[in-house]
């Protein structure tokens, strides 16, 4: 991006308002330091935040990164689209590298129901509490969460076996139940999440597929809990409620 900056343009703008949108920080600051002395910099790194910007400061220049990743605009972590992406793109790493890989797909318990008793917008709410709390229990930088939809949540995770991605799915349970948030019409009295876990070396299994069912099962088990497929096989499947 900033390779391409057309400098001698901006000579023309006198004491300009500029919005710089990028999903890397660092790109941000160095078009701060090179623009910083002459121009107004303002700052924001999803699309979302942009418009609020451009809505409330009409800068006179906007420069954005077109290939910048997509963020869902409620919950601040990346939209389906942008997981089908990076799903195909680190398959083909995990493949050339001969790596496992493994999908974690993970939805609220009895969400409709919370949203029917307390209101959408405390719905949105929760939400927003867990996806954060989702992003930060996956911490290695090649990990990605998205929503998936509604409640619905996937995570992707490279160079990862069954272990370590049901390693990662009692964390996640663990850090929602920590959340301690309220859920007056769920059987635990909190808001919890069912979790569906596959992980495979065989490239062309359909992780999506494999981990869905073992989700559908979780919520089927009663919820607050992780099924995982085996990677050999999905005949089978082994289930772990939260303590």
């Amino acid at each position: 991006m900033i390779s391409e900056l057309n400098l001698s343009y901006l000579q023309t703008l006198d004491d300009a308002t500029i919005l710089v949108v990028d999903d890397q920080p660092i790109n941000i600051q160095v078009i701060y330091q090179i623009l910083g002395d002459q121009f107004q910099i303002l700052m924001a790194t999803t699309g979302a935040e942009a418009i609020k910007v451009c809505k409330k400061s009409m800068p006179d220049l906007v420069l954005m990164d077109v290939v910048m990743p997509e963020k869902d605009g409620l919950t601040g972590v990346y939209n389906r689209r942008f997981f089908d992406q990076h799903l195909h793109s680190q398959l083909a790493v995990c493949k050339r590298l001969q790596q496992p890989i493994a999908i974690l797909i993970i939805d609220i318990d009895h969400f409709k129901k919370y949203n029917d008793h307390l209101g959408h917008l405390a719905g949105d709410d929760a939400l927003k509490l867990v996806a954060q709390r989702l992003k930060q229990t996956s911490k290695r930088p090649a990990d990605l969460v998205a929503r998936y939809g509604g409640e619905e949540f996937i995570c992707v995770l490279p160079n990862t076996d069954t272990r370590g991605a049901t390693h990662l799915a009692e964390q996640m349970l663990i850090g929602i139940r920590d959340l301690a948030i309220d859920h007056p019409t769920s059987p635990l009295g909190k808001i919890t999440i069912s979790i569906g876990v596959a992980a495979t070396t065989d490239y062309k299994v359909n992780l999506i597929q494999r981990a869905d069912e073992q989700l559908y099962l979780a919520k089927k088990n009663g919820g607050n809990q992780y099924c995982i497929a085996p990677e050999t096989s999905i005949a089978n499947s082994s289930t772990k409620p939260i303590q």
